[in-house]
């Protein structure tokens, strides 16, 4: 049986609040840990492929 990331809670997530506060609030927290480069490189790509079938659409019609 598969397990949903739901059943194990953020035990095993080491991004998030209680497995920073189980390490004793060591490092620096979840929310501060920088900007994560692929989810502007994803939503750009999708923006991207978005407006290209737009601009697809007005020239086909």
């Amino acid at each position: 049986m598969s397990e949903h990331r739901g059943d194990r809670g953020d035990k095993d997530d080491p991004s998030s609040y209680a497995c920073w506060q189980r390490r004793g609030f060591r490092g620096r927290p979840p929310w501060g840990r920088g900007y994560r480069w692929r989810y502007l490189a994803v939503s750009l790509g999708l923006m991207a492929f978005i407006l290209a079938q737009v601009f697809v659409l007005r020239l086909s019609a």
